[in-house]
């Protein structure tokens, strides 16, 4: 319930337009006040749930809009991606909402990354359990995003495309996501950005997209203690 407040505080606080959240338990925000509270101030658009109720794990994805939300469809099942059409003046706007395949890199590989504590043969079995989980995620990304990227490029009107990508800008992934489209932080960004707390924070895997329509003037990473990932600000 802390991690709810805690995405809530930093909404009220930001004052987005649109905010997507990915892997945000819906029953658990349903029991806050505060984000009662603040879904008076926004339209939204939510998909799946977590099949524990107090899980803060493979939860819904949400759209939140102070636009005028017209309609919503998932893109990708289970809820992988996900799309809503808001409405911005008199133009139709598409913010799609992503979360691609994770790694499969948890705390104890983290910690595996950063000490020498294993023998020579422990080290090697631990690095080939490591490298075959992500060429297996790698390769299950690739075929989300060929199914996402297919919708993204037959939608005519003006897209916004942010989310977890779980995968860096020097991948198929995001090459594939944001063919046509213009990278916020390559906009407006500066110097160096990492979106994920791991790693030695080196990795920047979480975006915000745009198609020509836009330009991006504010680009931002606050830094939260309540999630592995960063939020990105637009």
């Amino acid at each position: 319930q802390s991690s709810v407040d805690s995405v809530v505080q930093l909404i009220e606080r930001l004052d987005p337009d649109i905010v997507c959240l990915q892997e945000f338990n819906g029953r658990l925000a349903d029991r806050s006040e505060r984000f009662r509270i603040l879904s008076d101030s926004y339209e939204s658009a939510r998909f799946g749930q977590t099949s524990a109720p107090d899980s803060l794990v493979g939860a819904s994805m949400i759209i939140l809009s102070k636009y005028r939300i017209l309609r919503s469809a998932t893109v990708l099942s289970p809820h992988s991606a996900v799309w809503a059409d808001v409405l911005i003046d008199d133009d139709t706007v598409r913010v799609f909402n992503n979360h691609l395949r994770s790694t499969a890199i948890n705390a104890d590989d983290n910690d595996f990354i950063t000490s020498r504590i294993l023998s020579d043969t422990a080290r090697e079995v631990k690095i080939r359990s490591i490298v075959s989980r992500l060429r297996e995620n790698s390769e299950l990304r690739a075929y989300q995003v060929d199914s996402i990227a297919a919708v993204i490029e037959a939608t005519r009107t003006p897209r916004i495309v942010c989310g977890d990508f779980n995968d860096t800008p020097v991948s198929y992934v995001y090459r594939r996501m944001a063919a046509g489209l213009d990278d916020a932080f390559s906009d407006c960004g500066s110097g160096y950005s990492y979106t994920y707390r791991g790693f030695f924070n080196m990795l920047r895997i979480d975006f915000v997209l745009t198609s020509p329509e836009f330009r991006a003037v504010v680009y931002e990473v606050p830094e939260v203690t309540f999630s592995d990932h960063l939020p990105v600000v637009v």
